[in-house]
């Protein structure tokens, strides 16, 4: 049976791995990040039904490990996440704006 340690373990690790991915797209430094995803595809985790959990981070961090060793490609996805930026910051702002109209939030 797996404990509920290892179960927020687990979603701790899904959440660095979102985040690098984040910090990959917003020119963070890449020798920090190379570290983070080999150790990452190593990664293990059964759920409670003995089903392999662990396979969808060493198949992000395969996938973010040929996005850091291909100039090119990473130069490509930094592009696209700074185009994409601007939409979500309007959404944001107005979600914040509505927010404090109301005072509910």
């Amino acid at each position: 049976m797996i404990s509920k340690s290892t179960a927020i373990k687990f979603q701790y690790v899904i959440l660095l791995q979102i985040t690098a991915d984040f910090w990959l797209l917003n020119n963070f430094p890449l020798r920090l990040l190379l570290f983070l995803f080999q150790a990452l595809m190593d990664f293990q985790y059964l759920d409670s039904t003995g089903r392999d959990q662990g396979i969808n981070v060493r198949k992000k961090s395969q996938t973010l490990m040929s996005l850091v060793n291909d100039k090119e490609k990473i130069k490509e996805a930094r592009q696209k996440a700074v185009e994409n930026r601007d939409k979500y910051v309007t959404w944001l702002s107005v979600i914040v704006y509505a927010c404090a109209r109301k005072l509910d939030c």
